[in-house]
């Protein structure tokens, strides 16, 4: 599956370090504070990533838990954002969520998601049956040094709105 021709723009607007800083000032605040950048993002995968400095930082000199799964969220909800552009109206929630956090993180980290594949199938079941369906997404956050730091589980709900 392709973007339609508005995904295609959204995508271009959020690999724009302003147009990007600009909406997550508008619509996630928190994103903007912690100095988030969208490093890629296509139809297959996401990578967000967060600096450490004194905005995401914890008391223990290591990128603060919610930071983290902030821009993990964001790693899989922007490549589902950008598919279903241009496809009609859509709801989409975050209905579980699960985090593991290994090692600590002293460096900033790039959280990515490798499962557009997944997010392809739900659409096409969706727009099939015109039931919700649900996306049971991962993503991993690594030190630039390789260091996996942490992997989180999403699970969305995307249902095509009459």
């Amino acid at each position: 599956m392709t973007f339609t021709k508005l995904g295609q723009q959204y995508i271009n607007e959020v690999l724009n370090p302003m147009k990007f800083k600009f909406a997550m000032f508008k619509k996630i605040p928190s994103i903007f504070f912690w100095g988030a950048k969208v490093k890629a993002i296509d139809s297959e995968r996401c990578e967000i990533y967060v600096p450490y400095r004194w905005s995401t930082q914890n008391p223990f000199n290591s990128i603060y838990f919610a930071a983290q799964c902030g821009v993990g969220e964001i790693s899989t909800g922007l490549m589902l954002d950008a598919m279903l552009r241009g496809r009609g109206s859509w709801s989409m929630l975050v209905i579980d969520f699960n985090a593991k956090f290994t090692k600590k993180a002293i460096s900033g980290i790039t959280y990515t998601c490798e499962d557009g594949h997944k997010i392809q199938n739900a659409i096409n079941d969706a727009e099939r049956t015109g039931e919700p369906q649900i996306i049971n997404m991962r993503t991993i956050g690594r030190m630039s040094d390789g260091v996996v730091v942490g992997q989180l589980d999403l699970i969305w709900s995307i249902k095509k709105r009459s």
